[in-house]
């Protein structure tokens, strides 16, 4: 896609999907100091790669419901707060 380009995105919220529709734009970024200095090689490790589409749809539609990963979360917070409480007795 470039500049000016929409794209379609859909957004996952608990249990609903919604889809928006967003106008692609090209920004000019400037690199923090330290990444000035770099030469091209040392730069590249640095470099980000977005997969395409079909590979996003895939990793997101392998992931469980999100709901259920918030639960889990919650319940291992409680139990890490519990643990801490009998440490410090």
């Amino acid at each position: 896609k470039k500049s000016g380009d929409s794209v379609r995105v859909d957004v996952l919220r608990g249990r609903n999907r919604q889809t928006l529709v967003a106008t692609l734009a090209e920004k000019e970024i400037e690199l923090p100091r330290y990444f000035r200095n770099l030469d091209p090689e040392e730069l590249e490790k640095f470099r980000i790669t977005v997969p395409d589409p079909s590979q996003w749809r895939a990793r997101v539609e392998a992931l469980p419901n999100c709901v259920e990963l918030q639960t889990r979360i919650r319940e291992l917070e409680t139990r890490l707060k519990d643990l801490e409480k009998k440490l410090q007795k």
